[in-house]
């Protein structure tokens, strides 16, 4: 019973977790972003190289923060603890806004590998997301 009780509590910290995400990220707060990724975190994103490290990944996020205005939303599916680590997966869309002006919304999936820290917090350690096919976007884009 005992472990059945922790396990439900995992899950929901990793909920907890992929609201403070798009907290984070609606809110353009690069710092309150960084602290949900482990220092050895690895993020693979479409169209681009992994990046390595809390450094490469939170480089690149000040760089997107700067081009464009995002409001994201994450529908979790699943979450399924294995001790200290945990794998979560589903879908989100993204109503992305440029600096000049043009809004496009996004939808996606990911799938992330998190791990439980010494202090009992779960933080992400890989993170693969991917963009639906381009006609679905351009179909939905074209009614906005």
């Amino acid at each position: 019973m005992r472990t059945e009780r922790l396990e439900a509590t995992d899950v929901a910290q990793i909920y907890k977790l992929w609201k403070e995400y798009c907290a984070a990220i609606n809110s353009k707060n690069v710092e309150r972003w960084i602290a949900l990724w482990c220092n050895d975190g690895i993020q693979m994103q479409p169209d681009a190289p992994q990046r390595f490290g809390i450094e490469q990944i939170q480089k690149l996020i000040r760089s997107q923060f700067d081009q464009s205005h995002t409001k994201l939303s994450i529908d979790t599916e699943v979450v399924c603890v294995f001790g200290d680590q945990a794998y979560s997966h589903g879908a989100f869309s993204s109503l992305a806004t440029s600096r000049r002006g043009g809004t496009k919304r996004i939808f996606g999936k990911f799938l992330t590998v998190l791990k439980k820290q010494d202090d009992g917090a779960w933080k992400i350690l890989v993170n693969c997301f991917n963009y639906d096919s381009a006609k679905e976007q351009d179909d939905y884009n074209s009614n906005l």
